[in-house]
């Protein structure tokens, strides 16, 4: 599909999930299955009762990314009896290509994994727990965010500005309002989001607990790095969570 170049191109580039669709809402400590890079809530740790605590939110930051082709963005004005305006066009020459700018991100983490991994694997041994459900345990939520994903091989929109062109991030200015001047294509469109959180990381329990139980602390992936029965038997502290990373999911 259209969006499998946004959902492999996002995380390859911030090193988080991206959500999809792209306003689609996630949040510190949902449960649920990762199925070709996309997250379907099933419950939460608050419904399953497991406790977790937040970290503060990082600095802000903005986020701007497009895929590396078939995308291009140009940047005008127009001048009218009101003054100038800025204008912005987006144009399309594959299918998938895709924009995506968003305006003061901050992350939010659960605050003690190693616990965490405790409670889960104490649920899983009462039947509580699925092997292949994972937990939200990262969060980038933005002020305000615009994503276009091209579903068709040639594309394009052009928008107005209400004033003139910010100095960075002009789909994605708060006080921008965006208007659609023209479009020709097929689009998956979220114009001016607020509130948004389209970007987030997972964890799982380590294959090492889906058998007899050994020791209740967490264990981490990062990328390109699995766990092997070599590992499992070594007399190392095992954690009970790993994280899972966008390169990882084959056989997951």
């Amino acid at each position: 599909m259209a969006a499998d170049r946004y959902l492999a191109g996002m995380p390859a580039h911030f090193k988080y999930f991206a959500t999809w669709l792209p306003n689609a809402s996630v949040s510190l400590g949902d449960v649920g299955v990762l199925e070709e890079r996309v997250f379907t809530r099933v419950t939460s740790l608050q419904a399953l009762e497991i406790p977790f605590a937040e970290t503060d939110a990082s600095p802000a930051a903005d986020y701007e990314m497009q895929s590396d082709s078939g995308a291009t963005i140009e940047l005008g004005v127009h001048a009218g009896p009101d003054g100038a305006r800025g204008k912005a066009s987006v144009q399309f020459s594959e299918k998938g290509g895709f924009v995506f700018q968003a305006r003061s991100g901050s992350e939010k983490n659960i605050q003690d994994t190693n616990t965490l991994g405790a409670e889960i694997l104490a649920a899983f041994g009462r039947g509580e727990w699925k092997k292949e459900w994972v937990v939200v345990d990262s969060v980038v939520s933005v002020e305000n965010m615009t994503v276009l994903v091209s579903q068709s091989e040639t594309a394009g929109i052009e928008f107005a500005l209400d004033g003139p062109l910010p100095p960075s991030l002009p789909l994605a200015s708060p006080g921008a309002n965006l208007s659609i001047v023209s479009m020709s294509g097929a689009f998956v469109r979220v114009v001016g989001a607020t509130a948004a959180t389209p970007m987030y990381r997972v964890s799982r329990l380590s294959r090492a607990f889906w058998a007899p139980f050994k020791s209740p602390e967490l264990k981490r992936v990062r990328r390109g790095v699995r766990s092997t029965s070599n590992e499992a038997a070594a007399q190392v502290p095992v954690p009970a969570l790993t994280r899972v990373e966008w390169d990882e999911l084959e056989g997951f």
